[in-house]
């Protein structure tokens, strides 16, 4: 109770700075239109992550699968094997973090938007390690796989 009525109030807090921005600043044509274009919230519903925290847990651990097994055709085109390369590569990398991260936070009692973000940050600083070292990274994996072969049976 006490909680939705504080977050209440920090929503409405940044509307009445704004109002008296607008009021004291701005000619009051101007003010409509500014008043029309503000967002206070996200545009996405993250109530469901909060009311059941195993759906962050299943986005965290299914998506990379997800990606891995769309992207696996497009990894031998020669128009779209760099950027399949990159978010195969990234999705294949953040699987294991991520699912470990996210069980640890879930068992926590971690609220699921928390883990959500905290998968999306690790995500990111994965990402932008892909991207950095793509080359380096494309060398190690093709002579991994030459040194194996190809396993057909």
């Amino acid at each position: 109770m006490f909680s939705a009525a504080f977050n209440r109030d920090i929503n409405v807090l940044p509307a009445l700075m704004l109002e008296k921005m607008m009021r004291d600043h701005f000619h009051p044509l101007l003010q409509l239109s500014l008043k029309r274009h503000v967002m206070l919230t996200l545009p996405v519903n993250f109530l469901f992550l909060m009311q059941e925290p195993g759906y962050a847990l299943l986005i965290t651990i299914l998506s990379p699968l997800a990606i891995i097994i769309i992207l696996g055709p497009f990894l031998h085109s020669p128009t779209f094997k760099w950027l399949s390369g990159v978010l195969a590569g990234t999705a294949a990398i953040v699987f294991f973090p991520g699912f470990a991260l996210s069980i640890i936070l879930f068992f926590s009692g971690v609220s699921g938007v928390k883990i959500l973000f905290c998968w999306l940050a690790l995500l990111l600083g994965v990402l932008s390690f892909v991207l950095l070292n793509h080359r380096q990274l494309s060398v190690v994996v093709s002579e991994y796989n030459r040194k194996t072969g190809p396993d057909l049976g």
